[in-house]
């Protein structure tokens, strides 16, 4: 557990593949995100 910048677990090596890594990347990069807000708070959703 880390709390740095905010409470979080950390697994080391979970996703061993550099090919999946890398596509994954690819895959997330790809997406389009749409702002959405109100008075609390404001975010990006794909």
């Amino acid at each position: 557990m880390d709390m740095d910048p905010f409470l979080h677990c950390v697994i080391p090596n979970f996703i061993q593949s550099q090919d999946f890594l890398e596509g994954l990347q690819k895959e997330l990069m790809n997406l389009d995100f749409h702002e959405k807000y109100n008075d609390l708070y404001k975010f990006q959703q794909s």
